[in-house]
Parts: structure tokens; C-alpha cells; sequence
């Protein structure tokens, strides 16, 4: 084995470690301190790979760039200047460990997927952390209670997500390269999610996985297509049923049917449902009354205390943006989700099983949304480094053939 290949293979273990980090520690000093300290040592591995050579900065870097800028900027009209100025920084600090990332990446054989099995790995690692953490008793007993896990070391959606995008990625493994075994490894995992409770993670996991399914359909082929499209309702309607009908998961069908009844507006609402449901309203009356920059970035929670009583987010990241940063701001954030779709598109990766993959993670997150605040989150950062990464390799690829 030559220098090289034990530089990347410890290059590609440290990334997976770093991104349970983020999770694993996400409540302590060590979340931003095992960033600093894994980012400072893959730089030395790259530097011994390749000196300062193939360096690039693209769309991704002046995207949150820009963003990171108008949070700052944002201090100037905020309530809380101080709480702009934290975000804004933030994210500048992300963006210089996740550029370092991104360089690496870029010079790596295959290098999207390697990412794709880090997130995968990473959210095994933390499945498993959270059954040592809580004890498998406990987690037994939440389970078979119809109770859910109340958050430690991570916020307990944010967990069941990751989670739920673990078990997406082995699907994918699973169906596309034929990895049979990646399977077992979605024990742990959806038992954690299963305690978590978390809504948005159990139906991310179900649409993203019959997603990688559907996906797999030649689509040259009619009858193949037809087929898959068939088939993936069938295993809807069978996964609900089946979903519905499991103790292990009795709690978390309690919620459903409250968020449901929250929508349909009949039957007993879930608490939590509606109060996440006052706080999105209160986030977009804010940015009616702000919308052209909203009132500060990270300052939602000031008007969330006055008016509901609650001095958090707004566990909705499409009002928490809309609020905190108005038309501007939303426009600067989801503009680099959307760049990924469209360029993603514009060079043919929607043809290949990389670029179905990149759309399914992509929808998925952007749909996690609706139930959490993710635009100052290292994770979802290190998920968009990943997809220009894919983006950068294809255009290379593109303009090779052209």
C-alpha cells in the first residue's frame, strides 16, 4: 500500500468521525474544536498529496460567502446585533474548515461517494453513540412505552434525520452496488430513530429510500418505468400499513395522527404540532411586516418570546429565514440548494446514479425544513460541499468528452 492510498484511506476515516462529531458533540466546545483539529490535519495529509496545487474556488465558495456577508451585514438593522454578527461569523468558520474539504474532495478519485459513505458511516457511528449514551434499556423502554427520547448531547429530530439519511444512503449501497449486508447496520439505526419520534425523519426515510427505487428505472424504457412507478406505490401502501401496525414505532404513530389531524383540521392535534405550527405563522407575519431584509439574522426568537412565550427558533428554517432575513436573505441561502439542482441538471448528472442520489439527499433536506433551523448547521454545510463536489467532478467530466 503506497503513501498516497493510506494518505486518503485516513482522509476518508477522519471525514467520517468529523461528521458524527458534529452531532455527537453538537451541545459542547468540542463540536467547533474537533472541526478545527480533523480540518488542521486532513489540510497537512493534502499539503503531503499535493502541495498547494489544484486549489479552486467556485460557485459554492461565493455562495455562502455572500451569505455569510449578509448576515453580517444584517447586524445593522437587527434588534440584536450581536446575535447577527454570531451567525454571520459562523458561517464564515464553516466556510473556511468546509473549503479545505471541498479542495480535497475535488482532487480524490470518486470523491462525491466517498462523502456519500462517510454520511452513511457517520450516521451508523452516531446510532450507535446514542444506544451506549442512553442505554439500550432506556431506549427499550421509550420504544415499547410509545415515548420518545428527550435530547442530549443533540436535538432528537436532528438525530432521527441523520439517521434517516444513514438508512437512504445503505438503500442506495444496497440496490445500486448490491451490498447486501449494509442492511444489518439499519438495526441500530432505525431502532434510534424509532425513539427519537421524530416525524419528518420517519417520512424522509420512507420517501427517500422508495425514491432510490423508483430512480433505479432505465428511463429509456416505458415498461420499466411503469413498473417501478407500480411497484413503489405498492411498497408505500405496504411500508404505511406496516409502519402503523409495529409497536416500535406506536408512539411515533401517535404524533403522525396528531400532525394529521393538525393539517386535515379534524380529530386530536398534537400539542407540539401546533406549536410549531404558531411559531412558522409568527415567522411569516414577521417577514411581512420586514420583507425585504427581515429583522436580523438569529433574531426571530426576540419577537417569539414577546408574542408566544417561547425564546427559541422557530423550528422552521423557511420562516426562520424569511423572518431573520427576508426576501434577501431566503433568496441568498436557497439559491445554493437550488444551483446544485440546476447545474446538476445543466451537465447530464441527472443520468447518472450519482446525480439521482444528489436530487434524493437534496429534496430531502430541503424538506426537513418544515421542522427544523439549518441555515447556520455544519452538517448541512458539509452536505452542500458534497454536492458541488459531485458538480465539479461532473463538469470536468462534461467539458473531458466535449
Amino acid at each position: 500500500m503506497n503513501q498516497s492510498s493510506t494518505s486518503e484511506k485516513l482522509i476518508c476515516l477522519l471525514t467520517t468521525a468529523l461528521y458524527a462529531c458534529f452531532s455527537i458533540f453538537n451541545t459542547s466546545a468540542w463540536s467547533s474544536l474537533s472541526l478545527l483539529i480533523v480540518t488542521a490535519i486532513i489540510l497537512v495529509l493534502q499539503i503531503h498529496r499535493k502541495g498547494l496545487n489544484d486549489i479552486c474556488f467556485t460557485s459554492f465558495h461565493s455562495s455562502v460567502f455572500l451569505f455569510g456577508v449578509f448576515c453580517l451585514l444584517s447586524s445593522l438593522w437587527a434588534l440584536n446585533s450581536q446575535e447577527a454578527i454570531e451567525k454571520g461569523t459562523t458561517i464564515m468558520e464553516i466556510l473556511v474548515c468546509i473549503s479545505i474539504f471541498f479542495w480535497v474532495y475535488t482532487t480524490l478519485e470518486d470523491g462525491f461517494n466517498k462523502l456519500l459513505k462517510s454520511i452513511m458511516w457517520g450516521g451508523f457511528i452516531i446510532s450507535v453513540y446514542a444506544i451506549l449514551f442512553y442505554g439500550v434499556g432506556h431506549i427499550m423502554f421509550v420504544i415499547m412505552g410509545g415515548y420518545r427520547l428527550e435530547s442530549a448531547f443533540d436535538n432528537v429530530n436532528a438525530i432521527g434525520l441523520l439517521c434517516a439519511f444513514s438508512v437512504i444512503l445503505s438503500v442506495y449501497y444496497f440496490i445500486y452496488e448490491k451490498r447486501y449486508w449494509l442492511l444489518l447496520m439499519d438495526i441500530p439505526i432505525i431502532m434510534v430513530l424509532a425513539a427519537c419520534g421524530s416525524r419528518k425523519a420517519m417520512v424522509i426515510l420512507v420517501l427517500g429510500s422508495l425514491a432510490v427505487y423508483m430512480l433505479k428505472a432505465d428511463a429509456s424504457s416505458i415498461r420499466s418505468l411503469i413498473f417501478r412507478f407500480i411497484t413503489t406505490i405498492v411498497l408505500l401502501v405496504v411500508l404505511v400499513l406496516v409502519i402503523s401496525q409495529m409497536s416500535i414505532f406506536a408512539g411515533l404513530n401517535e404524533r403522525m395522527e396528531g400532525l394529521i389531524a393538525l393539517i386535515i383540521g379534524t380529530g386530536e392535534v398534537d400539542h407540539s404540532a401546533m406549536i410549531r405550527q404558531e411559531m412558522a405563522n409568527l415567522g411569516y407575519a414577521i417577514f411581512l411586516e420586514n420583507p425585504i431584509v427581515g429583522i436580523g439574522m438569529g433574531n426571530a426568537h426576540i419577537i417569539d418570546a414577546q408574542v408566544l412565550g417561547e425564546d427559541c427558533y422557530l423550528h422552521n428554517n423557511f420562516a426562520e429565514v424569511l423572518a431573520n432575513g427576508g426576501a434577501i436573505g431566503f433568496w441568498l441561502y436557497y439559491r445554493m440548494f437550488f444551483n446544485s439542482f440546476w447545474l446538476t441538471k445543466n451537465y447530464g448528472g441527472l443520468q447518472e446514479d450519482g446525480g439521482k442520489i444528489l436530487v434524493i439527499m437534496l429534496v430531502s433536506i430541503v424538506l426537513a425544513d418544515y421542522g427544523l433551523v439549518s441555515y447556520y448547521s455544519k452538517i448541512y454545510y458539509f452536505f452542500l460541499m458534497a454536492f458541488y463536489v459531485y458538480i465539479f467532478q461532473l463538469k470536468k467530466s462534461y467539458y473531458a468528452v466535449e
